[in-house]
């Protein structure tokens, strides 16, 4: 019984290594996840699903050996994902270049210091689909997979 509809796959935005935080995206795969009841092996093919080109080369390349969603998140964080020692680089470095203008560089900054699940991309995607974008409380999370399939 499958789990994954198309509206709930497109509440999960593709991934562009260039524009977008892995933690932040993988983390959005979680909390979507239990909000649709979807299983691990569910989720696994959600994120093999929501991948851009550059993604899509490292998936095919060195990520096709991984099956379970937990090797998978490690696997994908060790690859595009920003440790806590490089983003203090990051910020510290941080400079607007000559022909940036202040907003565009704003916005840099701002993406490094947003915490999760703040970006502008959570903030559309809750717009277009109505789907709230914040963590998930037990009350909302299906008891059992019958539950799930019985949503419109």
């Amino acid at each position: 019984m499958a789990t994954i509809t198309p509206s709930s796959l497109n509440t999960i935005y593709v991934f562009q290594p260039a524009e977008d935080d892995a933690q932040q995206w993988l983390e959005r795969i979680d909390r979507h996840g239990r909000l649709f009841c979807w299983t691990e092996e569910d989720k696994l093919d959600v994120a093999k699903c929501r991948l851009g080109p550059d993604a899509q080369a490292w998936d095919a390349a060195s990520a096709a050996h991984v099956t379970t969603w937990g090797e998978y998140k490690k696997a994908f964080l060790q690859r595009f994902g920003l440790r806590p020692e490089d983003l203090y680089g990051k910020l510290a470095t941080c400079r607007q270049s000559s022909n940036e203008t202040v907003r565009q560089y704003g916005r840099v900054v701002v993406r490094f210091s947003r915490p999760p699940g703040r970006g502008p991309r959570d903030q559309q995607i809750a717009a277009d689909t109505g789907v709230v974008t914040g963590n998930v409380t037990p009350a909302h999370a299906c008891p059992d997979r019958t539950r799930a399939a019985a949503r419109p």
